[in-house]
């Protein structure tokens, strides 16, 4: 929290409208999160481009990266939409028993792969070959 506090000072005053937010990259770690200027209009997909940039991160071909909300406790996260409001939900966390307790996280979106290989595998299961008989 000093930190927060300490970057907190030294960074500008931002734009009406504007929220600065700690947002963590792969883990929730200390040394793992960006405090960051969201804007009102500002979407997942670009937050998610904003984050990889500045910490230097080059996606490998194939690797999709994600925004993730992680709230009650780490029970539940979520991938954001791309095209999501960034600004809008952190502001939702308001309403939640612990809104302390919810974040961001930037990191690659794994499930995707999972899909990907279980959507080829049942392709090939489901493929049918033969005569079709049509009885009137």
């Amino acid at each position: 929290e000093n930190s927060f506090i300490t970057k907190w000072k030294d960074t500008q005053v931002s734009q009406a409208g504007d929220l600065l937010i700690e947002v963590y990259v792969e883990r929730k770690e200390p040394d793992c999160s960006i405090i960051i200027r969201i804007s009102p209009v500002m979407e997942a997909e670009e937050l998610t481009n904003d984050i990889l940039a500045i910490k230097n991160i080059i996606p490998m071909k194939g690797d999709i990266w994600a925004t993730f909300e992680v709230i009650e406790n780490e029970e539940l996260e979520r991938p954001l939409h791309y095209t999501e409001n960034v600004l809008e939900q952190v502001l939702r966390w308001s309403s939640l028993s612990e809104p302390g307790s919810a974040y961001l996280v930037v990191k690659r979106f794994l499930t995707i792969d999972t899909i990907k290989h279980y959507n080829e595998r049942r392709a090939l299961e489901s493929i049918k070959e033969g005569m079709l008989k049509i009885k009137e």
